[in-house]
């Protein structure tokens, strides 16, 4: 008998969960919304080993611009400058139209309200972004008027680059080569996701991040930054960022970006041979997208 009454309880719980969250969702979309209004106005959005968090520390020191962070992730720093919410499956684990209805008041304080100066934009770094794919619709449903930063690295030294810090972290025990000709195969373990710290070639298939993004967002919208140039160019690229975000111009005193990993060796000829061949039509739909030149990705 007491089995039948959990059964019989836990089937009405779930069902008040349900019929509660899709209320929200229709008085969502009559415009009556009760949800935490959106708080984010940009966000680096990608790619993992691209830049990002060298771009982040760049925008920290203008006036007009508040930044996020994390101090709830591993980090040997007293903060993680990565802050990620719309890659997190557990929030917006009830069903695809409850999207409409999640609820934003957790992710605004746990990583910006007490960070955010007055009259500032506020941005968020968070590189899984492009490479996750629900990510992008979720930062849609959250604030349609969002702006989005992607620097694009090589996509052959950025698997690399990756590599290199999952070893560091000791949550990769395998030989570069064998992680890339086997990858597909040993992803299948995150199905239906992505793999979070084994995805090293499927990360830098870039063509497919960007059209997703501009299935949801205006290009106008849309900052693409290419890594090596603000490696070498730091100036420009901040100043694109600033024109892009409609923030005055600051002066950039010194390269902030430390392009001197410590690697445990340099990629081995096979590998990036492999890699090249692997990406060559995808950094060709790069350059066509983007209307760019990327022929130094495949030198």
């Amino acid at each position: 008998m007491k089995k039948y009454l959990f059964h019989f309880f836990r089937f009405f719980k779930i069902l008040f969960i349900i019929i509660y969250y899709e209320i929200i969702r229709f008085l969502s979309l009559l415009g009556l919304s009760i949800k935490h209004k959106p708080l984010v106005n940009f966000v680096m959005a990608g790619v993992q080993r691209g830049g990002t968090s060298g771009l982040y520390e760049y925008l920290s020191l203008h006036n007009q611009i508040s930044l996020g962070k994390n101090y709830f992730h591993y980090s040997d720093e007293p903060y993680d400058d990565e802050v990620k919410f719309f890659d997190q499956e557990e929030n917006f684990s009830i069903s695809y139209t409850t999207t409409f209805a999640t609820f934003y008041k957790k992710y605004h304080k746990d990583f910006f309200i007490k960070h955010i100066k007055k009259n500032t934009l506020v941005g968020a770094n968070a590189p899984i972004y492009t490479f996750w794919e629900n990510s992008i619709k979720r930062l849609w449903f959250y604030n349609k008027n969002i702006k989005i930063i992607v620097c694009l690295r090589n996509p052959i030294t950025r698997a690399f680059s990756q590599w290199n810090k999952e070893v560091y972290y000791g949550r990769e025990k395998k030989n570069f080569y064998e992680c890339i000709i086997n990858e597909n195969e040993r992803c299948k373990s995150a199905l239906p996701y992505q793999h979070r710290y084994q995805s090293y070639v499927q990360r830098g298939f870039y063509s497919e991040q960007i059209r997703r993004i501009w299935r949801f967002f205006h290009k106008n919208q849309v900052l693409f930054i290419k890594s090596e140039n603000l490696k070498t160019n730091p100036q420009n690229e901040i100043d694109r960022v600033c024109k892009f975000l409609g923030i005055d111009m600051i002066k950039i005193n010194e390269n902030i970006i430390d392009g001197a990993v410590s690697y445990s060796r340099k990629i081995s000829d096979e590998e990036k041979k492999f890699l090249m061949n692997t990406y060559e039509y995808d950094i060709k739909a790069v350059e066509r997208l983007l209307n760019w030149d990327c022929s130094d990705w495949l030198k």
